[in-house]
């Protein structure tokens, strides 16, 4: 019993492909796919992000002011009411003690306490900007599809498809069909004469040798004129 032939096992050789922007070969490890491919995530984030990033600044940016006026609101609130009970207690002293009403420096200095006063509200209300825009900034919610989502694994998006190659017409690129009368025929003229020949002559390459053998046609008087049959 004969043995049997041994399998042809098909090997793959598998290629790393050139660049696509230089086309320098794999082991340049060329920059210039990289930078393409940065290029186009700024450009697809400036296309779709920019907008959800100005709505989600102005959105945050505004209850962060918000939060910051009521906040110093509050604080202006309690510095008044300790302004309007010390210009009370200012008045009753002077005129306890000097049965009048209060000096005009006693005012002033009661005033300039009241203004550094609300001057260092509005300094500490500022200085919490940070902490409140960082706050609403962590409320926004981002939610991404996981990563067996159908949408994730086939995207409608084309996948691109090589050219397919057009088919040509064999009897186009060898002259097309043989025409439809012999040479020297005649409308309106006497039939050909039977068992005529004539020869399609073959194409003919650059160096001036055929291709291939002329093809011939053959007429007859018993079939309409210009009919032609099979070649032999």
């Amino acid at each position: 019993m004969a043995a049997p032939a041994p399998s042809r096992v098909r090997t793959i050789s598998k290629k790393d492909p050139a660049c696509a922007i230089c086309h320098e070969p794999p082991e340049s490890r060329c920059e210039c796919e990289a930078n393409a491919l940065q290029d186009a995530i700024n450009q697809a984030e400036d296309a779709f992000m920019a907008d959800a990033y100005r709505q989600i600044r102005q959105w945050v940016s505004d209850n962060a002011k918000e939060y910051i006026l009521d906040h110093f609101r509050s604080l202006s609130a309690a510095r008044n009411d300790a302004h309007t009970a010390n210009m009370e207690r200012i008045k009753a002293k002077a005129f306890y003690y000097r049965h009048g009403p209060p000096t005009q420096q006693e005012i002033a200095e009661a005033e300039f306490m009241h203004q550094r006063g609300v001057d260092e509200d509005w300094k500490a209300s500022v200085e919490r900007y940070p902490e409140v825009l960082g706050y609403y900034y962590s409320l926004v919610n981002f939610r991404l599809p996981s990563n067996d989502d159908p949408v994730v694994v086939n995207p409608p998006i084309p996948l691109s498809t090589p050219p397919r190659r057009k088919k040509t017409n064999r009897r186009a690129s060898f002259g097309g069909p043989p025409p439809a009368h012999p040479p020297g025929y005649i409308p309106g003229g006497p039939p050909p004469i039977p068992g005529v020949f004539y020869t399609r002559p073959g194409a003919t390459m650059r160096n001036g040798a055929s291709s291939r053998p002329p093809i011939a046609y053959r007429y007859s008087s018993h079939s309409p004129q210009g009919q032609h049959f099979p070649p032999y």
